[in-house]
């Protein structure tokens, strides 16, 4: 009985999940993920909230918060972080916003979007294919 309580309270319960581990809390990555830039005088965020991946342009109307699902390439994977910088290495001298996102299956991506205007709420955004990030 005493070997019974002890091994009781080893036992994993439902939700005791290792942080690292195997078996993630699927909750855990519906967390939204949050990154800021400031690019020429405008703050872009983004985010990837249950897995989806927005930006946020505040000069965008009427609706702020763009799917970057429109960008060509996306494959619909879900995202669970993501980051978003200003292009120092953009080949044009248009300010330009580079958004790197990580999928659950631990691929990496990124797009960078030319920035000049607001982000159209309708259609593709400006923004080049998805590709892995290079090696």
């Amino acid at each position: 009985m005493a070997a019974d309580a002890a091994t009781a309270t080893t036992k994993a319960v439902p939700g005791d999940h290792k942080v690292n581990g195997p078996a993630q809390d699927r909750q855990a990555e519906n967390r939204p993920a949050l990154d800021s830039t400031l690019v020429r005088g405008v703050v872009f965020t983004v985010s990837a909230n249950y897995g989806v991946p927005y930006v946020n342009d505040p000069r965008s109307t009427p609706t702020r918060w763009q799917n970057l699902r429109r960008v060509p390439g996306s494959q619909g994977a879900y995202v669970t972080n993501i980051t978003a910088t200003e292009d120092a290495r953009s080949t044009t001298l248009a300010p330009a916003l580079r958004i790197t996102a990580r999928t659950s299956d631990s691929h990496i991506f990124y797009t960078v979007c030319t920035v000049t205007s607001a982000l159209p709420t309708t259609g593709a955004l400006p923004c080049t294919t998805w590709a892995p990030l290079p090696a």
